[in-house]
């Protein structure tokens, strides 16, 4: 099986959607099932974990998010008083999406430079590797990456090995690294503390 067919299967349902009802809602659609709550949740706990480990994202100047989602740790972000700039890589209709559900973010293709807090949930590990390697940022003042060991839809990827490898590479460069098992699912890799 091709490794980016499912990837290329849910951008594509996504935009067929969001032809048929529009961006609004679609981002409507998205946000009023039953995991609302939970993704809320979820992203402020998020942001939580970060701020106690990193200091609180107030005095961040950027935040870099691969796969936004339905934009809850966005939203999280800015009421934990986040003013700075947002960079957002997602799939081309994810834009659309959010934006029209008041997101305000730079889209990016790749990874933009001098990023204060990276965060990706996910994510990354749902994508094909050859498309990882461009939104990686090099040496972002804080990282946040949650993975999968193994994502169903890639299962010929081996996540765990490609993401230890990774921070392996990373974590030389910061003061502070620690990873932790999810509670959802996953690990937790924090890099913190450039030096």
């Amino acid at each position: 099986m091709n490794m980016g067919l499912k990837w290329l299967e849910n951008n594509k349902m996504l935009s067929q959607r969001a032809d048929q009802v529009g961006p609004k809602a679609l981002f409507d659609e998205l946000n009023s099932s039953r995991w609302q709550y939970a993704d809320a949740d979820m992203a402020e706990a998020r942001v939580k974990e970060i701020e106690s480990r990193a200091g609180p994202l107030k005095e961040c100047n950027s935040i870099y998010e691969v796969g936004a989602g339905k934009g809850a740790f966005y939203f999280a972000a800015r009421a934990a008083g986040f003013k700075g700039t947002y960079y957002i890589a997602d799939i081309p209709v994810m834009k659309a999406v959010l934006s029209a559900g008041g997101v305000e973010a730079i889209w990016v293709t790749e990874a933009p430079t001098d990023v204060d807090l990276f965060v990706a949930h996910y994510s990354l590990s749902e994508i094909p590797i050859a498309m990882r390697a461009p939104l990686l940022p090099s040496r972002p003042q804080t990282a946040y990456v949650i993975f999968q060991h193994v994502f169903a839809e890639m299962d010929a990827i081996d996540n765990e090995a490609y993401f230890s490898r990774w921070f392996a590479e990373q974590r030389q460069a910061y003061e502070h690294s620690e990873r932790v098992e999810s509670k959802y699912g996953g690990s937790c890799l924090y890099l913190w503390g450039l030096v």
